[in-house]
């Protein structure tokens, strides 16, 4: 966590626009998994789910998406309100 948190938002705020970003967080190697989740999370959070590849995001679970996008409508909600 003490290196993985740190060198995650870095890798972030280097590009925060772009799935690439993403790609290269992966392939510095390291805890690759957890720095790569980090990094996802936070381009999907400032990005929408338009960031990610089409293919990438159509082999996931349908009904995963599903639950994923009615959590977040719920936290939106709760955001807007």
């Amino acid at each position: 966590c003490t290196e993985s948190v740190p060198f995650s938002l870095a890798m972030f705020a280097s590009n925060p626009n772009d799935i690439e970003c993403l790609f290269d967080t992966i392939n510095q190697g390291g805890d690759a998994d957890t720095t790569g989740a980090l990094v996802g999370s936070l381009l999907g959070a400032l990005n929408g789910v338009e960031i990610f590849p089409n293919k990438l995001v159509s082999q996931t679970d349908i009904n995963y998406r599903k639950r994923v996008s009615d959590a977040t409508s719920r936290f939106m909600a709760i955001l807007e309100s």
